[in-house]
């Protein structure tokens, strides 16, 4: 197949919806199908240039084109309706979630929107859990009835338990000050108000005050100068100190990351929305008790492998993590693999694969 991608250099390799889509053209290129950039038609004007006003090149030279996310395919609205595409919807929290859309700037959830609208021109779309499709049809009823879900995988290759000590030496050698007494509680993430580091921080000073070895590292950017800020003051307050009770390691390379997972103790997150949640399915697949909110897709993805509180309980998040710390659930390592190995980037390439060939050959709703 010849598979159209608009705008595929926007897709960082080391970022989460970016690693995703880089995943999904390598496996694609080594099974043989060619993979087209294709780069969109943008407005000069400085306001309006995260608008696609189309795409740029013969499109009837592709078998069919895939918009690996939402954001973008408003594109459809400017190509003939009997152009084959397929939309990947990754989460729709511009418009779901209250902590994104308090976010949002002015125009990012009109062209939100415009999307939506436009991806019901798509012949079909994909999307990452049945909690993200939930909420996708919840806004665009029209997609109901071509929409499936095929969620992420996890690469076991790189994502795989090692050992704890020398993980550990490794993560010193970048200059992160742990030792091998700490018990570490581990987030991956950013700090958008949806993922509720306030929570977090507040659940670890209480377990701080009764394991005082317990240490919180945060890794990965922040995103936001007024997260950062607001987090580092709720910390202040809860008498937590940057650097020696929390540890922010806002840049690390993909090769690295695995290694963070193996040296913590345990993966922990307070998130009030996920569409999916890539880091615990990556923490589960390196053997890491994982404690996590039951909200979005959290409960879905993690399945009977992880302990789940709901997300504005700091106290309930404590006591999980204590009672982690403290060895009462030693069948969630071996409950958590069993679980990753469940989910496998190949096999989500040739699911969505599977989708792209439908929409190729204008198949029926029913192959879905």
């Amino acid at each position: 197949m010849r598979i159209g991608i608009p705008d595929l250099e926007r897709y960082s390799p080391h970022r989460g919806i970016g690693r995703t889509i880089s995943t999904l053209v390598s496996i694609w290129s080594e099974w043989g199908h060619e993979i087209v950039p294709i780069p969109s038609r943008t407005s000069r004007l400085l306001v309006l240039r995260n608008l696609k006003w189309g795409l740029h090149g013969s499109l009837r030279d592709l078998d069919v084109i895939f918009f690996g996310d939402l954001p973008g395919a408003e594109a459809l609205f400017f190509l003939p309706k009997d152009i084959p595409s397929v939309v990947m919807v990754h989460d729709v929290g511009v418009i779901d979630c209250a902590q994104d859309r308090a976010e949002a700037t002015l125009l990012t959830r009109p062209l939100y929107r415009l999307s939506l609208r436009a991806a019901c021109r798509s012949m079909r779309s994909v999307a990452i859990s049945d909690f993200t499709r939930g909420r996708l049809i919840s806004h665009s009823a029209c997609l109901a009835h071509k929409t499936r879900t095929v969620y992420y995988g996890v690469d076991h290759g790189v994502f795989y338990p090692r050992d704890r000590s020398v993980a550990r030496s490794l993560i010193r050698s970048r200059g992160v000050p742990v030792s091998d007494q700490d018990f570490i509680a581990m987030y991956a993430g950013a700090e958008y108000a949806r993922k509720n580091l306030s929570t977090l921080v507040e659940a670890f000073a209480l377990l701080h005050s009764r394991l005082p070895s317990a240490r919180l590292l945060k890794v990965g950017s922040s995103h936001s100068e007024k997260n950062r800020l607001s987090t580092l003051g709720r910390m202040q307050q809860l008498g937590l100190a940057a650097g020696r009770d929390v540890i922010f390691v806002d840049d690390i390379d993909d090769s690295i990351l695995p290694h963070f997972y193996c040296g913590a103790d345990m993966y922990v997150s307070t998130s009030r929305y996920e569409g999916f949640g890539l880091p615990l399915l990556e923490a589960m697949s390196c053997g890491l008790p994982c404690v996590v909110s039951n909200a979005g897709a959290l409960p879905e993805v993690g399945g009977d492998a992880a302990l789940y509180v709901d997300p504005d309980d700091a106290i309930g998040f404590a006591d999980r993590m204590e009672e982690v710390a403290r060895s009462q659930h030693d069948d969630l390592v071996g409950r958590a693999l069993a679980r990753a190995a469940e989910f496998d980037w190949e096999k989500t390439s040739g699911a969505i694969l599977q989708v792209l060939q439908i929409a190729a050959a204008h198949g029926s709703v029913s192959q879905l």
